[in-house]
């Protein structure tokens, strides 16, 4: 795995089904890049989340419900807390 700039935190969430596992990298500049496993000696990010967070990315947590993994929180040191659909890659909301 490659990323550019200041990594502040990484996130593992292990889920039922091998293609559904995540690594998140929460970098300095605010930026999210999320991995999946089963890609990650190839380092091909499957997103990238950019406009959540204007500072350092401090802490990722990943919520399961049900069988999968279906909620990314995120926190980031400019006080913005933000929840994140896995499944549409969509911010739902920031607090």
């Amino acid at each position: 795995m490659e990323v550019d700039g200041g990594i502040r935190c990484i996130s593992v969430c292990p889920d039922y089904h091998r293609e559904d596992e995540w690594v998140a990298v929460g970098m300095q500049r605010g930026k999210i890049i999320l991995f999946k496993v089963i890609h990650l000696f190839e380092n091909l990010e499957f997103a990238t989340f950019e406009d959540i967070h204007k500072d350092q990315v401090w802490d990722i947590k990943f919520i399961n419900r049900g069988e999968h993994v279906s909620l990314m929180l995120s926190v980031s040191l400019d006080g913005v807390i933000a929840v994140t659909d896995m499944d549409q890659r969509l911010v739902l909301y920031t607090l």
